[in-house]
């Protein structure tokens, strides 16, 4: 059996990027791999399910301080580790981004790169995301790193176009893994009362504006408040634990009992959201993938290009709104909810959708057994 190191999100804040990484993990082991688990960020300890969050902050602080004193001994083990193995696979989850001119974060992807080849391991990216870049040097340091590899497949054109560089015969557009997770919702919702989810994104924590912060938050309960008038019920949630003062703060503005709070820490407990929902109004793409799958129509609000293009992906661009327009879009989002919701043709188009991505996603189990038979 070929033995690899798989590296991925594992131990990530957002519950999306915990799934990515499991699905991963399944689909490799199921192409014949023994594999020894990585989390991105450095650590070969997965913790799995993530602290009360109402503990994040205090452990988040313990964990910056951690990772510094165990950055070194992380890339001694993991040099020692990928030695005795046959191949690293990497991927999933939006991995090469700098917000700012002055992050460089392909030099950590390409870290575990370096260390692969250096030791003539095969190294393979799957369904990676990449991008936006704020400068070429950026974007060109990706690409090198891209380039480095055997075989990488995206998750999107997007991050393909960004990416691919001068090596498209080694390169693929594949899918996210999420888009593979199986229908697990039986029936739609049971309550008497159609219930409408919204998931926010706390636009501080990429945008340091608190002007931008207060029109987001006006634009999410004035959004709020016109689908209380058409006799919805609310839960505002997030998949990422650090949204959560954005979703308090709607909650609070909003000040109504028809508007209630989640907080979800893992994906049973986003599934067991998702099966009294009507519709999800969302801005995490994981937790719209999630809910695309379980048949819950999706509108999306766009903070990032990923969000956009993932809407392209599922020919369904009418369904997403930028962030930056929240509040002059609102009419035409509780339009599109009322559009979606029961919408038969909808669901039939989202099935046929997803049968084209299962056979899209293909190309990574076809690239894993071409590295087996190489390793032979």
């Amino acid at each position: 059996m070929q033995r690899c190191i798989l590296v991925s999100f594992f131990n990530s804040n957002n519950i999306g990027d915990r799934m990515i990484s499991e699905m991963l993990y399944s689909d490799v082991k199921n192409n014949g791999y023994e594999i020894t688990k990585c989390s991105y960020e450095g650590s070969f300890v997965i913790t799995g399910n993530k602290p009360k969050i109402s503990e994040r902050f205090f452990l988040h602080q313990i964990n910056r301080v951690r990772r510094k004193i165990n950055k070194i001994k992380f890339w001694m083990n993991f040099e020692k580790e990928i030695k005795k193995l046959d191949a690293l696979v990497i991927g999933g989850g939006n991995m090469i981004m700098d917000l700012t001119p002055d992050t460089k974060a392909a030099m950590h992807f390409n870290r575990y790169i370096s260390i692969a080849k250096k030791h003539n391991k095969k190294v393979v990216v799957l369904s990676v995301g990449i991008g936006p870049f704020q400068t070429m040097n950026q974007q060109n340091k990706a690409i090198e790193a891209l380039e480095s590899c055997d075989f990488v497949t995206y998750r999107d054109e997007s991050s393909y176009l960004l990416g691919a560089g001068n090596k498209k015969d080694q390169q693929y557009i594949s899918v996210d893994p999420v888009f593979m997770l199986p229908k697990q919702l039986v029936n739609g919702p049971e309550t008497k009362q159609q219930v409408i989810g919204i998931g926010v994104i706390d636009t501080l924590l990429f945008d340091p504006s608190m002007e931008r912060y207060s029109n987001t938050l006006n634009g999410y309960v004035n959004l709020i408040n016109r689908l209380i008038e058409l006799d919805y019920d609310i839960v505002v949630f997030s998949t990422e634990i650090a949204d959560y003062n954005m979703v308090n703060d709607v909650v609070n503005e909003c000040n109504n009992n028809r508007v209630s709070i989640k907080y979800v820490e893992n994906s049973d407990e986003l599934l067991e959201l998702y099966s009294n929902l009507s519709a999800l109004v969302a801005a995490r793409m994981h937790s719209l993938i999630i809910a695309y799958t379980q048949q819950i129509p999706i509108i999306g609000i766009s903070w990032q290009q990923k969000v956009s293009s993932m809407f392209k992906l599922i020919d369904s661009d009418e369904l997403c709104f930028e962030i930056t327009e929240l509040s002059e879009q609102v009419e035409d989002i509780v339009n599109q909810v009322k559009y979606s919701v029961n919408n038969e043709n909808l669901r039939l188009k989202n099935e046929v959708k997803l049968q084209e991505f299962k056979k899209k996603y293909d190309i990574n189990s076809y690239i894993l057994n071409e590295i087996k038979k190489g390793n032979k």
